[in-house]
């Protein structure tokens, strides 16, 4: 089993409160990292349906895991009743996204440390223990089939498990929670994004491909993010000359998800598209560590009118820091001249597959 970051926090957020909430996309590894921690702390518990609880078990226990909360109508009062009453039992909530309830009410939770963001694992998770020899021969393989458990640990069945994943990610959990009203255009625009993974785009020319309007392509693709299958950059425009401005490039929070999208688990040889898995791969891994770690980091991208670019941007502290991805290692990168010239006080850098793993491991 991969040690998870977030294992200790949860630890303690559950001995120290009534309740807490841990979301994320389906089969990332909420049970395992749930009955972890409640092993841990000699809890005894159970897993029931949020929509079908069944009070004559809860005296008896220790925790209840109250599953598919997303599609408990009353979750918002089961969490109030808990918050105030006397039982001796504990409850976590088990989500694959975020259900519709009062915003100051789960912002009020999240202040108070009761809300997890679980995604797939971490590569630096994963990565812990197995040899360096090890870990450059597998690279391949995580860039191709992901950091989901099920393709980790199973990697005979991995494409497999990845497509049962996909199809319970997107089309049974968005068509039985009916947030998709236009099932078809949604599911277009769905592999339109996985096949240009990276791709500088607008939410016009997303609706032009897929037959949709502007507002629908922008309510879907916050939907995807919502659910935690795809991250979505603005660009960084500071009035520049050449900037592009109102763009956007979307990633697939997991390679392995995506390909599945696309159903190409090819491998190197045969892919014309390993500069983009290099990057979903850099660039999904630093959001999820963000999240592990509760920053709100300003995430963004850079391009002009004339392709001059810079795939990362992040800000910390009003220090910018700006990365530019190269799968091939043996070819000469350079930072943009445009770009230092308009931002010469950043802090540039050229992640190769011999400089990636400090970045990723940096707080």
């Amino acid at each position: 089993m991969i040690t998870r970051s977030q294992e200790g926090k949860i630890k303690t957020a559950l001995k120290e409160n009534k309740i807490i909430w841990l979301y994320g996309p389906p089969c990332v590894g909420k049970k395992t990292l749930i009955e972890s921690v409640c092993g841990q702390l000699n809890l005894s518990w159970t897993h029931m349906s949020a929509t079908n609880i069944d009070n004559r078990t809860l005296d008896v226990l220790d925790v209840l895991v109250l599953d598919d909360a997303e599609y408990c109508s009353n979750l918002q009062e089961i969490i109030e009743e808990q918050l105030k009453s006397s039982h001796n039992y504990r409850i976590i909530i088990s989500s694959s996204f975020l259900p519709e309830m009062n915003e100051e009410f789960h912002h009020a939770m999240i202040e108070a440390g009761l809300c997890f963001k679980i995604d797939a694992p971490l590569y630096v998770e994963y990565a812990k223990g197995i040899s360096v020899t090890t870990l450059e021969k597998d690279l391949l393989n995580r860039l191709i089939y992901g950091l989901y458990p099920d393709a980790i640990t199973n990697p005979n069945l991995a494409e497999t498990h990845l497509l049962r994943i996909w199809d319970s990610s997107i089309k049974t959990h968005f068509a039985s929670s009916q947030r998709v009203n236009k099932k078809e255009p949604f599911l277009r625009l769905v592999r339109l994004l996985a096949f240009n993974i990276g791709a500088v785009t607008t939410y016009h020319d997303l609706g032009v491909q897929t037959g949709l309007d502007n507002e629908t392509v922008q309510r879907y693709v916050d939907l995807l993010e919502k659910a935690g299958l795809v991250i979505s950059l603005p660009v960084m425009s500071n009035g520049n000359r050449y900037e592009l401005t109102k763009s956007h490039c979307v990633y697939f929070l997991d390679n392995g998800l995506r390909n599945a999208a696309i159903n190409n688990f090819n491998p190197e040889s045969l892919r014309n598209d390993m500069p983009e898995l290099w990057k979903n791969f850099l660039i999904s891994e630093r959001v999820k560590a963000l999240r592990v770690g509760n920053q709100e980091l300003s995430i963004q991208f850079w391009k002009t009118h004339t392709n001059q670019s810079m795939d990362l941007i992040e800000k910390r502290d009003e220090v910018m820091f700006a990365y530019k991805m190269d799968w091939f290692k043996k070819k000469t990168v350079k930072i943009p001249n445009y770009f230092l010239k308009c931002y010469p006080e950043s802090k540039t850098r050229v992640l190769n597959r011999n400089t990636f793993l400090p970045f990723l491991m940096k707080n």
